[in-house]
């Protein structure tokens, strides 16, 4: 994870995003059929290649359909056909049953090997072991791109941000102060609830040492600041204009 961020602090920006954004949208059926024949099609072993194989769906029979009608209009023909997968079936909560017979997976099965990265986040797990999902560096840098229309968009390059949102193991409270401060525009308060130091105070500790090292690196990353659960009292310390003459500034809330 320090690596991770690292990398991203040290990244230099996509010079146009416009552009990347409308090659990406231009390319979008093509990466797609390529993305599915390397990842699905190639391994006998991922579970989607056996619902395809029980749905009678070769990827040429894919290709031909995605050219034809359409990206979304081939999607909804093969989730009708059987090819896809509910919450509970990702999860492990369920089996996977097509056709009258059951479709083995596990936590690795739905990994994509064309993704590797550092910066990992895990789903907190309250209703299940919970999902560990990687981030490459040109995943984020690319989302970065989105961000460039929405500060545009919205003014956001003049509005102080403060944000509600969870510490690690949950990586998007920091990725979010991290690509804010990227675009300098720094995060004024991050809030969350962090659980307790029983149950999360490792978590508390770790996400502690990445904003140490954050900051290091001249990213302009709050500390966080933890709520007691089922408290709702409004939070006026600390905030800029102190609550009563107002921020000169505004705020985004995320």
């Amino acid at each position: 994870m320090a690596k991770g961020v690292c990398r991203l602090l040290r990244a230099p920006r996509i010079a146009d995003p416009e552009t990347r954004v409308l090659s990406q949208l231009a390319n979008r059926e093509r990466n797609f059929l390529e993305t599915v024949r390397t990842v699905i099609f190639a391994n006998a072993e991922n579970p989607y290649n056996r619902m395809f194989r029980l749905a009678g769906c070769s990827h040429e029979d894919l290709k031909g359909s995605v050219e034809r009608d359409g990206l979304e209009t081939a999607l909804s023909a093969i989730h009708r056909a059987g090819i896809y997968l509910s919450h509970d079936e990702f999860k492990g909560k369920r089996p996977i049953v097509r056709s009258g017979q059951t479709i083995p997976s596990t936590d690795a099965s739905f990994l994509n090997p064309l993704v590797s990265g550092s910066y990992q986040s895990r789903s907190g797990g309250s209703r299940s072991s919970g999902t560990v999902t990687l981030q490459s560096l040109e995943h984020q840098l690319y989302r970065e791109c989105y961000h460039y229309f929405l500060d545009r968009e919205f003014s956001l390059g003049s509005r102080a941000f403060v944000g509600v949102m969870p510490i690690l193991p949950s990586a998007w409270g920091l990725g979010q102060c991290l690509q804010a401060a990227r675009r300098g525009n720094r995060f004024e308060r991050w809030f969350t609830t962090g659980g307790t130091l029983q149950d999360s105070g490792h978590y508390r500790a770790v996400t502690k040492i990445m904003v140490i090292l954050a900051r290091a690196m001249g990213a302009e990353v709050p500390f966080p600041t933890y709520f007691e659960l089922d408290d709702f009292s409004p939070p006026q310390s600390g905030l800029p204009g102190g609550g009563k003459k107002g921020s000169p500034r505004g705020f985004t809330g995320w």
